[in-house]
């Protein structure tokens, strides 16, 4: 009887040591023409208080593309020679609305250098209408991240539905040999970006609450059965 008390004990006991984890991925096929939102991820589920939640990672892996145009309002043209353009777009995830209780996490980068070519005459006026021709191009690159979060931002997946969004910051520079030349304006046309995002909850089993209230008996057990 001995033996039997103490493999409840043990077995009781046991869960408070064991890891897990739950697994979510998201397939998403973003434009950021129609929202900022890839999808929705289930809020981390506690059991009932039998799970504490130990860790929250994510990976992403897409691809983004970016499509520009440079457009000329300048009274005059330009050669391929007398302008360039160059740009960077950070794309962050971002878990939640955006807020306090939201966490956000620059995952990937897509950018373009040396962009060029014949620009047409415009109107003169950044007002009027550009001139013709203007260059086009598109810009695709894979972008990926591994992150494990820090236990200060576990609040933000503790209650559900869970908002997940990409968001895309775009910044570009225009310059030529004799500094940027006339009214040239280079313009997103389009931001895409498809693949998929896994988010990972790392957490630990604990007795119930009806199980914790038994362990002083079990041991109680025990003891008067070595007597």
């Amino acid at each position: 009887m001995t033996r039997l008390a103490l493999t409840l004990l043990a077995a009781a006991a046991a869960p408070a040591f064991a890891g897990n984890s739950i697994v979510q991925t998201l397939n998403f096929d973003w434009n950021v023409n129609n929202g900022l939102q890839i999808g929705t991820l289930n809020a981390f589920d506690d059991a009932g208080g039998t799970r504490i939640l130990t860790g929250v990672s994510f990976e992403l892996d897409a691809s983004a593309t970016w499509d520009v145009t440079a457009l000329n309002y300048s009274d005059v043209g330009f050669a391929a020679d007398e302008w360039f353009a160059e740009g960077i777009t950070n794309f962050n995830v971002l878990f939640g609305d955006i807020g306090p209780d939201s966490v956000e996490r620059i995952s990937g980068v897509v950018s373009f250098g040396n962009l060029t070519g014949i620009l047409g005459a415009g109107s003169g006026s950044p007002f009027g209408p550009p001139g013709d021709p203007t260059v086009s191009d598109s810009f695709t690159s894979d972008i990926g991240s591994a992150q494990s979060l820090n236990s200060a931002e576990f609040q933000a997946f503790t209650s559900g539905p869970i908002s997940t969004n990409l968001l895309a910051f775009t910044d570009i520079q225009i310059d030529g040999p004799n500094g940027a030349p006339g009214i040239i304006s280079v313009n997103t046309d389009l931001l895409t970006s498809t693949g998929s995002l896994t988010l990972i909850y790392q957490y630990t089993d604990v007795p119930a609450p009806m199980t914790l209230a038994l362990l002083p008996a079990l041991g109680a057990v025990a003891t008067r059965r070595r007597r």
